[in-house]
């Protein structure tokens, strides 16, 4: 174990005068063994919690990292599916089955269709408006 006073330039074995001189060097020496056995316990402490939260800190990383990749995984399949789609359809399919679809969800829910279709009149008659000022 180190001593805390080592490289201090005091000495081991202080000179001491009077009576009960040896009960007080054994009493420093004994309180410097405790703070030193206290110092090298609380250094012990600090490495395991530190240890810990790095541990903790690597973990979220690495969890962070999985859900990251996997949304670009899953974002990177969808434009790969949209390139095959759009190489294996020409433009006209492509609007043709644009237009089926509208008309099939017309046909499903009218009354939506029709708020939905004011609603985008009345947005592009104020972008027109706007920009004939």
């Amino acid at each position: 174990m180190d001593n805390i006073f080592s490289g201090t330039g005091r000495s081991e074995e202080m000179p001491v005068t009077g009576s009960g001189g040896g009960d007080a060097m054994q009493k420093v020496r004994e309180m410097t063994d405790k703070v030193n056995q206290q110092a090298v316990a609380l250094k012990e402490r600090i490495n395991e919690q530190a240890e810990q939260v790095g541990n903790q800190i690597a973990q979220r990383i690495d969890h962070a990292r999985g859900r990251t990749s996997s949304r670009l995984r899953s974002t990177s399949q969808k434009l790969h599916n949209m390139a095959i789609y759009v190489e294996e359809h020409d433009a006209k399919d492509m609007t043709q089955a644009l237009l089926r679809s509208t008309r099939d969800a017309i046909r499903r829910h009218p009354g939506r269709s029709i708020v939905i279709g004011l609603i985008a009149g009345l947005l592009l008659g104020r972008v027109l408006r706007a920009c004939r000022r």
